[in-house]
């Protein structure tokens, strides 16, 4: 398996930034409901995964793993976030 590079700050910013407001989304739709301002959030922020991935991927396989691993790697960043913050909270 080949080493992948380091992604750049600001892609691995995007990615955080849009998978946060990928959740935040669904759990406002889980909770409150559909409507306009929230379905525009969530297409932004899908949008806003898929896009660098998309532009960047050679093939079909490879832009969906990489779908996945921006959102997977979103998320991680944004729960790390958190747990960073609570440690120094207490650290």
């Amino acid at each position: 398996m080949t080493e992948k590079p380091n992604k750049p700050t600001l892609l691995r910013v995007t990615n955080s930034l849009c998978a946060f407001a990928l959740l935040g989304g669904i759990l406002y739709v889980l909770f409150a409901g559909l409507n306009f301002a929230v379905m525009s959030v969530l297409i932004l922020a899908l949008v806003g995964l898929t896009g660098p991935v998309v532009a960047d991927g050679e093939g079909l396989v490879e832009v969906v793993t990489g779908v996945f691993e921006a959102i997977v790697e979103g998320i991680t960043a944004v729960f790390s976030a958190i747990a960073d913050g609570i440690s120094n909270l207490f650290g």
